[in-house]
Parts: structure tokens; sequence; C-alpha cells
């Protein structure tokens, strides 16, 4: 369990393993980067990281946080990747999600009120919905999400129209 909170920035996280093999759901998010009170977690790698198991989310980038890079890491189980705004300018932003594999869930990569993102070269199967590019108001204010980049992923989902769910003005 990693929890980046308050200014950690700068952080690389790789090769790690966390596996919940008795199925409980965890009160915390596996690798979880809120940004509480407009503190962002900003300039993190996270890459070639196995999460298996039932977990809240496999890795949360949250309110404020911007330029990270979630890259090669293979998750299984509940929902994938998950990416929250609060409003106004207190929206993830630049944040790359490249060459991920994630099985399972809710949503594999799901953001959230989340502006300008790249969102490429990643397997998504088994998942409800694959990429959902929303507006959550239950994050914070209702915005859907803008210029974010999608593209060359690999997307198996049983129904079609849950491959790409998007809001807003996004490629």
């Amino acid at each position: 369990f990693f929890d980046l909170n308050y200014n950690n920035d700068y952080c690389v996280i790789e090769d790690n393993k966390f596996i919940n093999a008795s199925g409980y759901t965890m009160s915390e998010e596996q690798m979880d980067c809120v940004g509480g009170n407009g503190q962002g977690q900003d300039y993190n790698i996270i890459r070639r990281n196995t999460i298996v198991g039932n977990f809240q989310s496999g890795i949360r980038l949250g309110i404020t946080t911007k330029k990270n890079q979630v890259e090669g890491n293979y998750i299984e189980w509940l929902p994938g990747t998950d990416m929250y705004g609060k409003g106004g300018s207190s929206v993830p932003s630049g944040n790359t999600f490249l060459g991920n594999t994630i099985k399972g869930g809710n949503c594999g990569i799901k953001l959230s009120n989340s502006n300008n993102n790249t969102i490429t070269e990643n397997t998504i199967s088994g998942s409800i919905r694959g990429i959902a590019l929303v507006a959550d108001s239950i994050y914070g204010s209702d915005i859907a999400p803008n210029g974010n980049i999608v593209s060359k992923n690999t997307i198996n989902v049983s129904n079609l129209a849950n491959g790409i769910i998007s809001e807003g003005l996004n490629d």
C-alpha cells in the first residue's frame, strides 16, 4: 500500500508486487495520490508494478495531480486506474497512462473531471467499462473532461457501447 499525499513529488514506485490473495476489500486505495488541500502529487513515476486482489483501486491519481507517468503496470481485480478532479483548476492534468494491462473491475481507466491526459497502448479486458472520461459530481464539480488523448488501446468488454465512454471534447 502506497499513499502519496501532500506534496509527494518526483517519487518513483517501480517493480513492486502487491498481492491480496485473501479477497477482502481494503479500506484504502492501493496506490493513492489524493491531493489533499490543493497540494498536488506531481511528476511521479509508477511503473512495472503488479497489483492483484480485491482493492478499491489499483492506482488512483487524485484531485490536483499532474505530470505523473503510469506505465507498464499489471492490475487485476477491481477498478483499474482512477483519476478524480475537484472542480475549477483543481483537475488532474497532463498525466500519462502507457502500456498498462488491466483485467476486471468496474472501469479499466476512469478519468473524472480530468483534462489534457494521455491514455495510450493499454490493454483492458473483463471490465464493465473500458475507459470512462466522465463528469463526476460525487468527487467535486460536475465538469466534463476535455483535451484528453485516447489512442492505440486494446479494449475487450462484453458491451461495445462501454468500450470508451467520453463526455466533453476528447481525441
